[in-house]
């Protein structure tokens, strides 16, 4: 791939240096290609992507086909980033990520911005291992590439706008993800029943009916030849349209990827692996499977969604199945959305 100078509007991606130097305003470029921004920006090895974290710091991806991208480019360049005192904290359940609401001159709507770090709350192994991970994986790229595919594949999703590295030194990164946060009424979990209360026909009948929307989101997502792994109910964003069907939208774009397999029946076997993270009673489990495969429906395909629920790789860890078969909480856990 060449690299030529170009209006960033007419590109779908650029990447530059910062900060901002004189020289460097002077020698950047912007990459200039017929690949689509997720090549350019997912399409990267293990060993490309070890020297891109231990060498090759400081370096943005901004996509350049929207209005606002020389102002998400001013805000990288500023390094207005780092101010988060003032930022108001989104809740999330992964402790190596933050998640704050920020606004950008010149941008009307809020946005957010993902932040991934080391927690320094964490063990010394756990931080040693986080830091090795991060020279190898970068989250936030990987959530700007997996909702770029899933935006091309036409499937309702966060808007990504701009992913950056921020490097304290070697061993020790901050990573960024700026998006826009898909419209939401409620999640999935919040449509869910609750110990210790009745639900009325209705209120079951429209869980039900959630669960066959969630079901064909789901079916549509894999038909497009992507995977999620992780459609928890959390993750599942829901928009009330009053006369029709509720709009549907998948977050934490982390570990979305497009899939190489061709041969229909071992890639369904693979795709059903996403349905172990789905915290629903066997009840429930049951009915969104039968949604999800509709006419093809039958008991083998309930005993491969039963078997990548026993998560053979946790057992063999050592570690404790965090996927039960009771009744639903109290309470849903997670009243926004779980992780984005």
């Amino acid at each position: 791939m060449t690299s030529t100078r170009n209006d960033p509007k007419t590109t779908e991606s650029a990447r530059r240096y910062w900060p901002p130097t004189a020289s460097c305003r002077e020698t950047a470029t912007w990459e200039a290609s017929t690949a689509s921004p997720i090549d350019r920006a997912g399409g990267l090895g293990v060993a490309s992507s070890l020297i891109r974290g231990a060498f090759k710091s400081c370096t943005y991806t901004v996509r350049g086909n929207m209005p606002v991208s020389q102002c998400v480019i001013d805000y990288i360049e500023s390094q207005a980033f780092r101010d988060t005192a003032t930022a108001k904290t989104v809740f999330t359940r992964n402790k190596r990520h933050q998640i704050f609401a920020t606004k950008i001159p010149g941008v009307d709507a809020e946005l957010y911005l993902k932040v991934s770090h080391i927690n320094a709350d964490d063990t010394l192994l756990r931080r040693l291992n986080c830091s090795m991970r991060s020279l190898v994986v970068d989250d936030c790229l990987n959530a700007f590439r997996g909702a770029l595919i899933m935006e091309e594949a036409g499937l309702k999703t966060l808007k990504p706008l701009a992913c950056w590295v921020d490097k304290i030194h070697m061993l020790n990164r901050c990573s960024y993800f700026l998006f826009e946060p898909a419209a939401c009424d409620y999640t999935l979990w919040n449509k869910a029943p609750t110990a210790g209360r009745l639900m009325s026909e209705e209120s079951r009948k429209e869980w039900h009916r959630c669960i066959g929307y969630a079901a064909d989101y789901l079916r549509a997502l894999h038909e497009a030849g992507i995977r999620h792994d992780d459609p928890a109910p959390g993750n599942f964003l829901i928009t009330e349209n009053p006369g029709r069907q509720p709009e549907f939208a998948l977050i934490d774009t982390d570990s979305v990827r497009k899939v190489r397999l061709r041969i229909h029946f071992v890639k369904s076997f693979f795709d059903l692996a996403c349905t172990r993270r789905l915290a629903l009673t066997t009840e429930d489990r049951r009915r969104f499977l039968m949604h999800y495969c509709g006419d093809a429906y039958n008991q083998y395909w309930w005993f491969v969604s039963q078997f990548w629920r026993l998560n053979l790789w946790r057992r063999i860890r050592g570690k404790k199945n965090p996927l039960g078969d009771g009744a639903y909480p109290a309470r849903p856990p997670f009243s926004s959305p779980s992780r984005i």
